[in-house]
C-alpha cells in the first residue's frame, strides 16, 4: 500500500516519515528517535539535536518497522520490512545483520532481547530466536526454533504480533497473536507455561465474520508489572501481574500465575486499536489511540487482589488526557528527571513531542526554539488562570461597586427631587441630546437665508404689536409683486408649523407625566 505522503504545511516535523519508536536512553540521557525512513537522530531533552545517520542508501527500498535494544544497554536493533534485523552501535554503524525471514521479506513487529539470545515476531506463529550471534564471513545468520515449539503441540494458532519479558529473575515472556490469545513461556528453558485465552477469538465463526472482526481481538502490545512480579513470586498475590491492549480500545488486566482475567475495561471509544507504555514504578499506565489522544491512568492501587469469580469492569482512575499529535500514537515512553515524571509521545504525523504527566507539551522535537525543563507548566498553567480568574473577579467587583454607588446616588437624588424640577430636567433632555441629533432638526438646515430673516422680523413685529411696511427681502429678479406675496406666504407657514410643533412637545410632556 501506498504511504500517503504527511502535509507540511504549518506542521513542525521530526522527521520527514511516520515515526516508528522514540525512546528515552538512560545511559546516554537523551532521546532517540526512528522513523519509517531509517533515519536515527538523538536529541537532548530540551530539543537540540545531537546526531543523526541513516540505515538505508538511495537504493533500498524497505521500510523500518520496529526497534529494540540489548540487555546492557550498548547495542539497539532495527526490524525492516525486508525481514532484516540490523544490530548498531551508538556510532552509526551495523555490527551485523540477521536473516529473520531466510530470504523471504516479512514484517518484523517487534524485537527483544535475552540472554545471549535475541527473539523476533510478527509475521508467524512462532518465535524465532537467533542464538549465535558470532558473525561468521560468508555465512548467513539464520534463526532457529525455540524450544517449547519443537513438538508444535504447544503455542499458538495465529501471527505473534507482540511480546513482553519480565525484568527480574525467573523471566517468563508472555507472547500474544492476533486472534486474542496469550502464551506464557519460561525464558531459560524455553518451555511453555500456561494459555491465556479467555478472550480468544472463536475459530468456529463463519470465514466472513472472521475477516470483519479479526481486528477486534488482535493484541497489541503486552506489559508486565515487574514491581508487582517481583512480589508476587513470594507472596502468591492474585491481583493483577500483566496488562494487554489492542482491538477497539479494550485494556485488560491478567494474573499469569493462575492464568485468570481480573479486569477488562474499554480506554478508548471509536476506535480501531490503542498502543500503551507502564512507568518503572508501576503507578501509570498511559494509552495512546490512532487519532492521537493520550490518557494516564492510576495504576498503583488497581487490582492488586481479585475477587474469586468476578472480572472488574471499572476503568481505573483517569489522570489526564490530551491530544498532543494529529494522527496515530506509535510509541509512548516514561521518562524521570530531577524526581519529575514526563511523557514521550510520537506518532505517525512525523512528530515527537515530550509533555509533562498533566498532558502540558514542552515542545516539539524539530522546532527552531529549544525549552527548558527546570519550568513546571503544570503550575504556570495554574497561575496564570488563577492571576487572570483573580484580574477577572477585581474588575467585575470593581464594577459591581460602581455601579452600586451609582444606583445610590440616583435613589438618594430621586427622592429630593419636586414636580418643578422633574418639568425642567425633561425639557432640559433636548439641550443635552447629542449634536447629530439636533443637526438633523436644524431649521436653518431646511430654509433659505432670506426666508429666515424674513420670519423673524414678522415675528418680532408680532409680538411688539406695530404693524411695519413688508421689507423686500426677495433676491433681484422675477416679478417683485409675486415673490413679496410669495415670501409672506412662506413666512407665515413656518410661523405656523413652529407653534404646532410647540403644543405638540408640550402634550408629550403633559402625558408623559
Amino acid at each position: 500500500m501506498l504511504e500517503i505522503k504527511p502535509e507540511l504545511k504549518n506542521r513542525i516535523m521530526t522527521h520527514d516519515r511516520a515515526i516508528v519508536a522514540a525512546r528515552y536512553l538512560l545511559k546516554q540521557k537523551q532521546v532517540m528517535v526512528v522513523c519509517q525512513g531509517g533515519d536515527v537522530s538523538f536529541w537532548s531533552l530540551e530539543g537540540q539535536k545531537t546526531k543523526r545517520f541513516s540505515e538505508q542508501n538511495a537504493t533500498d527500498i524497505f521500510d523500518t518497522t520496529c526497534l529494540g535494544f540489548d540487555e546492557f544497554g550498548e547495542k539497539f536493533y532495527t526490524g525492516g520490512s525486508d525481514g532484516k534485523i540490523r544490530i548498531w552501535n551508538y556510532n552509526g554503524r551495523i555490527l551485523q545483520m540477521l536473516d529473520a525471514g531466510r530470504g523471504t521479506a516479512v514484517e518484523i513487529t517487534q524485537i527483544d532481547a535475552l540472554k545471549r539470545r535475541i527473539v523476533a515476531v510478527g509475521w508467524s506463529k512462532y518465535l524465532t530466536v537467533f542464538r549465535d550471534l558470532q558473525q561468521v564471513e560468508g555465512r548467513p545468520n539464520l534463526p532457529t526454533e525455540w524450544n517449547g515449539e519443537k513438538e508444535k503441540t504447544e503455542g499458538h494458532d495465529d501471527d505473534i504480533v507482540c511480546m513482553a519479558v519480565t525484568a527480574y529473575f525467573p523471566q517468563l515472556l508472555a507472547s500474544g497473536s492476533t486472534d486474542g490469545e496469550i502464551c506464557i513461556w519460561n525464558t531459560s528453558s524455553e518451555l511453555f507455561v500456561r494459555r491465556l485465552d479467555q478472550r480468544k477469538r472463536n475459530p468456529n465463526f463463519s470465514q466472513s465474520k472472521l475477516q470483519d472482526n479479526a481486528a477486534d481481538f488482535a493484541i497489541s502490545m503486552l506489559k508486565f508489572f515487574d514491581k508487582r512480579m517481583a512480589s508476587s513470586v513470594n507472596t502468591h498475590a492474585t491481583g493483577a501481574n500483566l496488562v494487554s491492549c489492542g482491538g477497539i480500545g479494550f485494556v485488560r488486566f491478567w494474573n499469569v500465575h493462575t492464568g485468570k482475567l481480573i479486569a477488562e475495561c474499554q480506554a478508548h471509544t471509536d476506535v480501531s486499536s490503542i498502543i500503551m507504555e507502564i512507568d518503572v514504578h508501576n503507578k501509570y499506565l498511559a494509552t495512546g489511540d490512532v487519532n492521537g489522544v493520550v490518557k494516564l491512568w492510576d495504576i498503583e492501587q488497581y487490582c492488586l487482589q481479585s475477587e474469586s469469580g468476578t472480572i472488574e469492569k471499572r476503568l481505573p482512575p483517569l489522570l489526564t488526557e490530551f491530544a498532543s499529535h494529529s494522527d496515530s500514537i506509535t510509541c509512548i515512553d516514561f521518562l524521570e528527571k530531577d524526581e519529575r515524571m514526563f511523557i514521550l509521545t510520537s506518532s505517525s504525523d512525523c512528530s515527537v513531542v515530550l509533555s509533562d504527566i498533566h498532558g502540558n507539551a514542552y515542545g516539539t522535537f524539530g522546532q527552531p526554539n529549544q525549552w527548558h525543563l527546570d519550568m513546571d507548566l503544570s503550575k504556570l498553567s495554574d497561575s496564570n488562570s488563577q492571576a487572570h480568574l483573580s484580574k477577572s473577579d477585581d474588575y467585575s467587583q470593581q464594577n459591581d461597586e460602581d455601579s452600586h454607588t451609582i444606583i445610590s446616588q440616583d435613589l438618594d437624588t430621586m427622592s429630593s427631587i419636586t414636580d418643578e424640577e422633574m418639568l425642567t430636567r425633561r425639557s432640559n433632555v433636548w439641550e443635552s441630546t447629542s449634536i447629530d441629533l439636533k443637526s438633523a432638526f436644524d431649521e436653518r438646515s431646511i430654509f433659505p437665508k432670506y426666508i429666515l430673516d424674513y420670519e423673524a422680523k414678522q415675528k418680532q413685529l408680532f409680538e411688539s404689536g406695530v404693524q411695519q411696511p413688508t421689507i423686500n427681502m426677495v433676491p433681484t429678479g422675477g416679478n417683485n409683486a409675486n415673490s413679496q406675496q410669495l415670501a409672506r406666504s412662506t413666512g407665515d407657514a413656518v410661523v405656523k408649523f413652529k407653534r404646532q410643533s410647540s403644543s405638540s412637545t408640550l402634550l408629550s410632556d403633559t402625558k408623559a407625566q
